[in-house]
């Protein structure tokens, strides 16, 4: 026979029955002044355990106090919090290590942060190299290589910013303003002198970077190398599929390459390539450095019959790719 239970303990209530049971987390029971029935935390707050004896409601896990409200909220996808207690009854949103980010929001520990961020793989959510690229990163999963042939930016986050690792010109070729910058490289024909050049990346301890070649029955096959950097170089940037992105190669000092379509001055970088977008006829442009102001000069291919020629996508070269780099690392 159950004996009806008048008054339940603290932490419990007592049913219309008259039997105790437990208040369930979030809920709580003092017992106090006849209080028969648990009581709820307010929205956002918790408590730490079954059958709480105490109006101790702390911020849920998953969530902080916001400092201007006043009010829980939830953590962001990309942190989490283990909720509020006793020391730390606000509780704090805790971002996730550098390249790492949450499947959701509200996550409530730090083994949540498992996944790569976009344009990150493999085991230590590293930027994807050039050539490959992540679209949601995954479980520490690696980067998609692109097609064969393509290359990408660093930090690349979808397949379109795979391109053509060798791009032709809009018309035939750039003639340069110095011709001895040809440098001639050992090729028996077109397609090997363009082979030769898409695999001088740049990259490593490997020789300079083939920023174009130009081929000929002539003359054979010739290569406009990168120089290193150097106080009097300048910059050479080429738009890639409409403005989607620049490869930029630094070259000596008041290099250009093609016929002269316009002019303005750049406080920055940016400025310059963002007159190069505009202007439809603008397929390159020279631009003093990389952290430089002065004059931006945008140019187009010309015909000539005379030459093959295609310029160099090389994907450390891109530029939404190494501005990515830089920021991110």
């Amino acid at each position: 026979m159950v004996v009806a239970a008048v008054q339940p303990r603290p932490g419990y209530s007592v049913s219309a029955a008259g039997k105790e049971n437990k208040c369930p987390q979030g809920t709580y029971n003092t017992a106090a002044a006849g209080q028969k029935n648990c009581v709820s935390c307010p929205a956002g707050f918790t408590t730490l355990a079954e059958g709480t004896a105490t109006a101790a409601c702390f911020v849920r896990p998953g969530w902080q106090l916001d400092a201007k409200s006043k009010q829980p909220r939830p953590c962001d996808k990309g942190s989490w919090s283990p909720g509020g207690s006793p020391k730390d009854p606000s509780g704090s949103c805790i971002k996730c290590a550098a390249g790492f980010t949450t499947q959701t929001d509200e996550s409530t520990k730090a083994t949540d942060c498992e996944v790569c961020l976009e344009g990150r793989g493999g085991p230590s959510c590293a930027l994807c190299p050039s050539g490959s690229f992540s679209a949601d990163g995954g479980k520490r999963s690696p980067c998609s290589a692109c097609q064969p042939g393509q290359t990408s930016p660093r930090g690349a986050t979808n397949p379109a910013q795979c391109f053509a690792a060798m791009m032709p010109a809009d018309q035939d070729y750039f003639p340069l303003s110095e011709d001895k910058l040809w440098k001639g490289v050992a090729a028996q024909s077109a397609e090997a002198c363009a082979a030769a050049c898409a695999a001088n990346t740049g990259e490593g301890s490997g020789p300079p970077a083939c920023i174009m070649y130009r081929w000929s029955d002539a003359a054979g096959c010739q290569q406009l190398q990168e120089q290193q950097p150097l106080p009097d170089s300048s910059l050479l940037g080429f738009k890639v599929l409409q403005g989607t992105d620049y490869a930029i190669y630094r070259v000596p000092a008041s290099t250009t390459a093609g016929e002269q379509v316009g002019s303005q001055e750049a406080k920055t970088l940016q400025e310059c390539v963002a007159a190069c977008d505009a202007l439809n006829t603008c397929e390159v442009f020279s631009f003093p450095g990389f952290k430089a102001a002065g004059a931006c000069r945008m140019f187009s291919s010309v015909l000539e019959s005379e030459y093959q020629s295609m310029v160099h996508v090389s994907g450390a070269h891109l530029f939404y790719g190494r501005t990515r780099a830089r920021l991110e690392g």
